[in-house]
């Protein structure tokens, strides 16, 4: 495997639990619509 390739890999890895992380948030945030996140459910929905 070339290092081009490797380092695509990666990218492409964090790409996806980038957009994970933000399906989790829009999860997070539809289940209660009429008010906003607090600090600590946005940190339980991104796994802090």
């Amino acid at each position: 495997m070339s290092g081009l390739s490797a380092q695509g890999e990666i990218h492409d890895m964090a790409k996806l639990e980038e957009m994970e992380l933000v399906d989790n948030l829009e999860m997070a945030a539809a289940a209660a619509p009429q008010r906003r996140l607090t600090a600590e459910e946005i940190d339980q929905a991104l796994g802090l």
